[in-house]
C-alpha cells in the first residue's frame, strides 16, 4: 500500500470520527419535523384520510396560509397513474380496461388564487364541462383522466373548439398526485414539489388531528411521491412528534423520570438525525430505522407530561449534540461504541450497570441446531457447508463478543460484532454478550498444567494402546465417555448449539431498564442521562 493511499484512509477516517462527532453542528433550535408515515400505509399508491371537521389546504410561508377549505370528512389521495372505479376506492392498473388514465387536458392560462380558479370551474360546469384544478406553485384548469394520448388529443380539438380556447394535451406522468373528496370530486391534481399542506378545520387554539387509514396524527399532513409510492408525511412540531414516540420507546407506567430521559434521548436521536430520509421528502420515518413513532392514538399523559418537563432539553458533549444510542438492557455492563459499530465516540464508554441487574432478559438462552444455523448464514449469503463448530474468538473487555467463529465442512466464516446478531436475528440472538455450549462439549487436560480446557469432540484427538492417534471426528459420528458406572453416548459433530447471554440491544449508551431502575431508586433524569454518557451534561 503506497503513502497517499494510507493518507487517504486516515483522512477519511478522521472526517468520518470529526463528524461523529459533530454531526451537522447545533440543531437544538429546530421546532418542526417532517415525518414519513409507513406504519398507516395500507396500499403504496392510495390513502384515506378523515377528520371530524373538514379540511384546509394551504402553504406554509412564515407561517400557514390557507388556499382552498373543504367540508368533506375523508379525502381519497392517490397516485395520478392509478385509475379510480366508480363508487369505490378500489385502484387497478393501467393494463386493465377502465374509462380513466393518466393523459389530462389543460385550458391555457394561470391563476394565483384557488377562488379565481374555482370560478372559472364553475362557469365551465354551467356549460356543462367537468373541470378541476391543477396545482404546481400556480393554478390552473385541467379536463378529463384519458387512457391514452391520441383519445386526449381528440377530445382537445372538440374542446377548443367549443371553448374558443388553447387546450393542450398533458401526457402521463409518474409525478403527480389526486387529491378527491368523499363524492368522487376533484380538488386538486398536485405536483409534490410546490408543497400544500393539509389540516383539520379547526377554531386556532385547538387541535389539528388527521386520521390517515384511521391511525390519528396532529397538526398537518404533506404529501410526496416517489414513481410508484404515495409518501405520507406528518408535519408537526418536535414536542408533539415526541409525544408520539415517548411511550412506544419506554412504557409509559414508568416513573417520570426514566419517561423523562427517554424524552431527551429520543429529542437528541430526531435532531441528530434530521434529513435522514431527504431524499424521499421527510427527515425521519415512523419505523425502527429512525425511531418508532405511533401519532396520536399512542400518546399518554404521563409520557406528554415528561416531554413537557423537559422541553428544549438536551444532551451535549463538549457544546455538540450526542448521538443518544439507548438499549432495553445491558445485562449488567454497558459497551465501548467502536466495539458494537467502528469508530471510538468519548461519550459511549462502557459503564457498570447494576442497575439492570435482575431486569427482564438479564439472561436468555438460544437452542439452535445444525440446520437452522446453516439455514440462518445461507440466508445472509454464507455457505459453508454443514455446520461442525460455533465459538467465539475474541471479547471485548467488557465480554460482548467481537469475533464469533463459524466453522464448516466447506470453509470457516468470522462474524465480527453485531453481525452475529444480523444473521442470527436480532429478537433470537438478543445480545453479543453470550457463551456457546454444544451437545459434543467435553473438558480436557492438558499434560503440562493439567487446567481443564472446554473443547468439543470432533477437536479430540484418540491414542490408541499401540500408540495410534485417530482424530475422532474423521472416524466415528458419536462417542461413548464413561465416567464410573455411568456412560454417555455424545456426538462427534454438534447436532445442538446453546448460545446463553445476557441483556438486549447492542448495548451502548442508556439502559431503558437500567433508566427505570434508577428513577425507582430516586435519581432525576439529569443524573441518568449523565451516568449513562460519559462526560456529557444535559443543558
Amino acid at each position: 500500500m503506497n503513502v497517499k493511499r494510507i493518507l487517504t484512509i486516515i483522512l477519511a477516517v478522521v472526517l468520518i470520527q470529526f463528524i461523529s462527532l459533530n454531526v451537522l453542528g447545533d440543531k437544538s433550535d429546530v421546532k418542526y419535523i417532517r415525518v414519513g408515515l409507513k406504519n398507516p400505509m395500507v396500499y403504496q399508491d392510495q390513502a384515506v384520510i378523515s377528520t371530524n371537521n373538514g379540511f384546509v389546504i394551504g402553504t406554509m410561508d412564515n407561517g400557514f396560509n390557507e388556499i382552498l377549505k373543504t367540508d368533506a370528512k375523508s379525502l381519497f389521495i392517490r397516485l395520478d397513474d392509478f385509475y379510480k372505479i366508480e363508487d369505490s376506492i378500489k385502484l387497478v392498473n393501467e393494463d386493465e380496461q377502465l374509462d380513466y388514465g393518466p393523459y389530462h387536458l389543460e385550458i391555457k392560462g394561470e391563476y394565483k388564487e384557488y377562488d379565481d380558479v374555482e370560478a372559472e370551474i364553475i362557469n365551465l360546469k354551467d356549460a356543462s364541462i367537468k373541470a378541476y384544478p391543477y396545482y404546481n406553485g400556480k393554478f390552473r384548469i385541467w379536463l378529463g383522466f384519458y387512457k391514452t394520448y391520441e383519445e386526449a388529443l381528440t377530445e382537445s380539438e372538440l374542446f377548443s373548439e367549443k371553448l374558443g380556447k388553447k387546450i393542450n394535451v398533458i401526457d402521463n406522468s409518474n409525478m403527480r398526485i389526486v387529491i378527491e373528496d368523499n363524492k368522487g370530486n376533484v380538488l386538486l391534481v398536485l405536483d409534490p414539489d410546490a408543497k400544500l399542506y393539509i389540516k383539520s378545520n379547526v377554531a386556532e387554539g385547538y387541535e389539528s388531528i388527521i386520521a390517515v387509514n384511521g391511525s390519528n396524527y396532529r397538526d398537518y399532513l404533506t404529501l410526496n411521491r416517489i414513481d410508484k409510492e404515495l409518501i405520507i408525511i406528518n408535519y408537526l412540531p418536535l414536542e408533539h412528534y415526541l409525544y408520539g414516540v415517548v411511550p412506544r420507546e419506554m412504557s409509559a407506567n414508568w416513573p417520570l423520570e426514566a419517561l423523562k430521559a427517554q424524552a431527551v434521548a429520543a429529542r437528541n436521536y430526531a435532531l441528530i438525525s434530521l434529513k435522514r430520509h431527504d431524499d424521499l421528502g421527510y427527515d425521519l420515518c415512523d419505523t425502527q430505522h429512525c425511531q418508532v413513532y405511533a401519532g396520536y392514538d399512542w400518546e399518554n399523559i404521563k409520557s406528554n407530561k415528561a416531554v413537557d418537563e423537559t422541553y428544549g432539553k438536551v444532551l451535549k458533549y463538549n457544546g455538540k449534540l450526542v448521538n443518544a444510542y439507548f438499549h432495553s438492557t445491558s445485562g449488567g455492563h454497558t459497551e465501548n461504541s467502536e466495539n458494537v459499530w467502528e469508530y471510538e465516540i468519548p461519550y459511549l464508554r462502557g459503564v457498570k450497570d447494576d442497575f439492570s441487574i435482575g431486569s427482564p432478559n438479564y439472561s436468555w438462552q438460544l437452542v439452535l441446531n445444525n440446520k437452522e444455523i446453516k439455514e440462518r448464514l445461507e440466508a445472509n449469503d454464507i455457505s459453508i457447508g454443514d455446520i461442525c463448530s460455533v465459538e467465539p474468538l475474541v471479547r471485548s473487555e467488557y465480554g460482548r463478543v467481537l469475533e464469533l467463529k463459524i466453522e464448516g465442512t466447506d470453509g470457516v466464516e468470522i462474524l465480527k460484532k453485531e453481525k452475529s446478531r444480523k444473521v442470527f436475528g436480532y429478537a433470537s440472538l438478543k445480545s453479543t454478550w453470550f457463551d456457546v455450549k454444544s451437545d459434543a462439549d467435553v473438558y480436557v487436560v492438558s499434560g503440562v498444567n493439567f487446567k481443564p480446557v472446554k473443547t468439543t469432540l470432533n477437536k479430540v484427538y484418540i491414542v490408541s494402546a499401540n500408540g495410534m492417534v485417530t482424530n475422532t471426528r474423521n472416524v466415528y459420528s458419536q462417542v461413548k465417555i464413561t465416567n464410573g458406572d455411568k456412560t454417555n453416548i455424545m456426538p462427534v459433530i454438534p447436532n445442538m448449539y446453546v448460545f446463553e447471554g445476557r441483556g438486549w440491544g447492542h448495548g451502548v449508551g442508556m439502559s431503558q431498564w437500567g433508566a427505570k431502575k434508577m428513577a425507582e431508586l430516586g435519581y432525576n433524569y439529569k443524573q441518568i442521562l449523565e451516568y449513562y454518557y460519559t462526560g456529557a451534561k444535559v443543558e
